[in-house]
Order: structure tokens, then sequence, then C-alpha cells
């Protein structure tokens, strides 16, 4: 199956990855943590340099304690959007004319993953969880890294690469089966 990934591709991958992946959740939780220390620092320091010197007088102490609620709100809400901006933007600086044309296909070995520049195989027992949403197929090979299958490759295509991954896969994961040899010797 030939697939072309564009910078929207990926950044959907990564969309997924900040609702639901733990890894990516971790990091997001992490940022939004960050900002909100910053915030409170700033207003903080802000308050001792162009307040009275009491940083929590009477007269300053409800609209500090107002600017930073809000900005921490910010901080919050807008830290994945933000991520997914700025990782969008390092994209298409970094990869101004796309992504290569990619081939992947399923062999007895594993998944195949073939452009101009490189080759990747995944053997059946690397391959973990398929994850399929609306718009794209993300076909789990470690703990933060994915295979990306986007749909407008075609639905007959599209399903029938993924109910192959599916049912290799699990095959690969019971090492009775024969032809399926997970223990690397």
């Amino acid at each position: 199956m030939d697939i072309q990934l564009t910078v929207g591709d990926r950044v959907e991958f990564q969309r997924y990855c900040f609702r639901k992946h733990p890894a990516s959740r971790e990091a997001v939780t992490m940022q939004r943590a960050r900002g909100i220390l910053a915030v409170v620092i700033g207003v903080s320091i802000g308050a001792q340099i162009f307040g009275d010197g009491a940083l929590w007088s009477v007269g300053w102490g409800l609209p500090i304690l107002l600017v930073m609620v809000a900005l921490a709100t910010v901080m919050w809400f807008g830290a994945p959007r933000m991520l997914l901006e700025t990782y969008e933007r390092r994209l298409k600086a970094g990869v101004p004319n796309g992504f290569p044309p990619n081939r992947l296909w399923l062999d007895e070995w594993g998944i195949c993953d073939q452009s101009a520049v490189r080759f990747t195989g995944y053997p059946w027992s690397t391959v973990g969880q398929v994850v399929e949403t609306p718009t794209h197929a993300f076909i789990w090979t470690t703990r933060s890294t994915a295979l990306i299958v986007p749909k407008r490759v075609g639905e007959p295509h599209f399903r029938a690469f993924i109910d192959g991954v599916k049912m290799h896969s699990v095959l690969a994961q019971q090492p009775w089966v024969a032809g399926y040899d997970v223990s690397g010797r």
C-alpha cells in the first residue's frame, strides 16, 4: 500500500497522543505545570517590583490572585494547543516539501516500511495495539512510536491492511502457533 504522509497526519497523531497516550499526557501535564509555575513566579516578582513591596497587601492581594488564576487557567487549557501548534510549525519548517512517499506491506516476518531513503521492518512480535480514529490508524511498534496509516488511502486497501496487521500481531503473540517464533531462536 502506497501512502504519502502529510504534516497534518503527524499533527493528528500528536493530537491523539496528547488526548489518549499515557507518555504524551505526562509531557502535557509537565508543560502545564511549568507554565503555571512560571505564571505564579512572574506575577509574584512583578507585584514585588511594581507594587508597594507588600505582595499580599490589602490593595494588591485580590487583583494579583485573580491574575494568577486567569493566567494559570489559560496555561492549563492552552498548553496542548500551544504544543501542537509549535510541533506543526517545526514540521513545516523542517520538511517544506512534505514527507517522501512510503510503501507499507505485510509479510510473514512483519510490517515492511520503505521509502526512497530508508527501509524499516517491524517484526510481528513488536507490533502492539492498533488504534483506529475517524481519519487514521496508529500501529504501535514501541511505547512511544507508531506507524501512521491515513484512511484516505481508500477503504478497501486500508481495511485489508489493518485487518492483516491485527491478525498477524495476535498470532505472533501466541508462541504455540506454527511459523511465528517470538522467542528469538
